[in-house]
């Protein structure tokens, strides 16, 4: 379904970003995004905790119902409609699939939602069933099994437990022999046993327009993580990981940027997981030239993204750190009633 665009789109942009927390770092990439563009809007954001640091570094920020909660949806809508919203952008992984349900909704009222489909939000979001794709479309990647199958799972040790579903490196564990395994008591069912692989870690940013083709592809290794975001990192130039991912985001036919990681030791490049949003460390990308949130105003407002692929800076180096927001209590925001 097409967007029902309003009228001005192509000078000015509102955007709205869900579950803001401390993404900072993406309110201001908004604002520079649509500065470049020489476009006016404002960059908004909601969030269910009033105590979060976004909703005070955006041009508005709003509490809101948890996404759980049968009133979110609507409260969202509400703010899009009040605040001429032309582009909302899902934050967090618990999100997502809602979205992905309802976009049409709001595409009816000329909002673009930076969400995948619903069927790209199930893939990824199962790690056997990703596993099981990727094996499918030719890509390395560890073998991997259900804990409730371990028996037929062919996984020597050391092996790693993850959960099957979600993202980031909770639950996640290494098992270095069988005593270890034969200690695991939790639902077999929702769980995976997957080979572990030593090496070298990447995340590759790729973004996709609305008609699948793809803009950028930027790989960055991952010099220090912390639970499960990149902390350091720096971007690099490599052909076979960047053809590999371009292949992974044709066949899955995602939307807008995903972060895709991989490992890459002398056996080769072993793919491991998709997530269908930005991840914190995209900041280093959209430095270094894939600037996904320009190229989702440019969509937003029906303008051409031109592709840049290959056309980014390679040896930049991405150093993340925390930042103090004073506040009065007073002018802390209300809880959502």
């Amino acid at each position: 379904m097409g967007i029902v665009r309003k009228k001005g789109w192509a000078d000015g942009m509102n955007i709205l970003i869900t579950s803001g927390s401390r993404k900072v770092w993406l309110v201001k990439a908004f604002k520079d995004a649509l500065k470049s563009l020489g476009m006016k809007g404002k960059v908004m954001t909601v969030d269910k905790d009033p105590l979060s640091a976004s909703l005070y570094k955006s041009d508005g920020g709003f509490v809101v119902p948890a996404s759980t909660s049968p009133g979110f949806l609507r409260a969202i809508m509400d703010i899009c409609e009040k605040k001429k919203i032309g582009l909302l952008v899902p934050a967090r992984d618990g999100e997502l699939m809602l979205f992905a349900e309802n976009k049409a909704l709001f595409q009816k009222r000329g909002v673009l939602v930076a969400v995948s489909d619903k069927e790209v939000i199930e893939k990824s979001g199962d790690k056997y069933a990703f596993h099981a794709f990727l094996s499918g479309i030719g890509l390395k990647t560890p073998r991997t099994g259900l804990l409730s199958d371990r028996a037929r799972a062919d996984i020597g040790f050391p092996m790693m437990l993850k959960p099957r579903y979600g993202s980031g490196s909770r639950g996640v564990r290494m098992l270095m022999g069988p005593a270890d395994l034969s200690r695991v008591s939790t639902d077999p069912g929702g769980w995976i046993l997957q080979e572990y692989i030593a090496g070298r870690e990447f995340t590759v940013d790729v973004f996709s327009d609305i008609g699948r083709n793809v803009i950028s592809v930027i790989p960055r290794e991952r010099i220090e993580v912390v639970s499960g975001e990149s902390y350091k990192a720096r971007t690099v130039k490599s052909d076979d990981i960047s053809s590999a991912a371009i292949r992974l985001v044709k066949k899955i036919r995602s939307f807008g940027q995903v972060t895709i990681q991989c490992i890459r030791n002398d056996s080769g490049v072993y793919f491991i997981d998709m997530n269908p949003r930005p991840g914190g460390g995209s900041a280093l990308s959209i430095k270094a030239g894939g600037d996904y949130p320009r190229f989702l105003i440019e969509q937003a407002s029906g303008k051409r993204t031109v592709p840049i692929l290959g056309n980014y800076e390679i040896g930049l180096v991405m150093l993340r750190y925390s930042e103090d927001i004073i506040i009065k209590e007073g002018d802390v925001l209300p809880e959502c009633p």
